[in-house]
């Protein structure tokens, strides 16, 4: 969701769709393949692609604000924080990438499939590994924390109601 409106993939581009109405509203045609991750903020939304670019939108224009070549490789989650002043992107690069008032750049051991924000500092990451390693990261002093899970993590989830969720996939 972005606003009062759904945003969908296509083969290399985002639609975004007015609900109502049940059509097309804005086409962005900005990534060479696949737009795989999505996430939004009110009316700003971003999209990482396979071509490992992440794009920023505002809704309330008609311009892409910024395109960035974050990754090396695809774009596999892409997460605001929860007011929406950082953006994480995780990549099968083996990075975490951190958008705000500068970038920061988290090297990963395996491919980062899925990622959420604890809190606007604290951004939680699951790799894709054999045993599954959970890292939390604070933007502000760098600390870090790991937790081996078990096995690969292909979601995380932060709900203020009941904390951390974390899925595993079957290798």
């Amino acid at each position: 969701w972005v606003d009062n409106h759904v945003a969908i993939s296509g083969a290399g581009h985002v639609e975004l769709w007015d609900v109502q109405q049940q059509e097309a509203i804005r086409d962005f045609y900005d990534h060479q393949w696949r737009a795989g991750a999505l996430s939004s903020n009110g009316t700003n939304f971003a999209t990482g692609g396979a071509d490992g670019i992440v794009c920023l939108f505002d809704i309330r224009t008609n311009r892409n604000n910024r395109k960035i070549q974050a990754h090396h490789g695809q774009v596999m989650s892409l997460c605001y924080s929860p007011e929406g002043s950082s953006l994480a992107s995780g990549s099968d690069d083996c990075n975490v990438c951190i958008f705000n008032s500068k970038q920061l750049v988290i090297p990963h051991k395996s491919p980062v499939q899925a990622l959420a924000w604890m809190n606007s500092s604290i951004v939680v990451t699951g790799d894709n590994s054999h045993n599954g390693t959970l890292q939390s990261f604070n933007i502000r002093s760098n600390a870090t924390r790991q937790t081996i899970t078990g096995g690969p993590i292909s979601s995380i989830c932060m709900t203020e109601r009941w904390g951390l969720f974390v899925s595993h996939n079957d290798k």
